[in-house]
């Protein structure tokens, strides 16, 4: 199968820049499993990482609005990582899903 014309090139890639870093979750276990942009306001992103966080963040302010923490069982030992962070299309509001491995 041939890419498509729009599709970008290797060289592309290169010009690219770090435009914002947001330390949102642990750097023990440093690692984004999944994200999100929201489709009706871009400023909002939400990602799920390996520390069994998922974060919601407001790219345009340049901060954390919130830390959930539904991934923590007191069976286990270990956290597991959040490997699903999505927002709900659709909505004014700000509605998200998350999954994990944890079972």
């Amino acid at each position: 199968m041939k890419p498509s014309k729009d599709y970008p090139k290797a060289e592309d890639y290169k010009t690219l820049k770090e435009s914002a870093k947001y330390p949102s979750h642990e750097s023990t276990k440093p690692g984004i499993l999944d994200f999100d942009i929201n489709g009706a306001s871009e400023n909002f992103i939400v990602s799920g990482g390996k520390d069994g966080k998922a974060v919601l963040l407001d790219h345009s302010q340049g901060s954390v609005v919130k830390k959930f923490e539904p991934f923590e069982s007191k069976k286990r030992t270990a956290k597991p990582g959040v490997s699903v962070a999505r927002f709900v299309p659709g909505h004014a509001e700000l509605y998200g899903i998350f999954g994990s491995t944890d079972g």
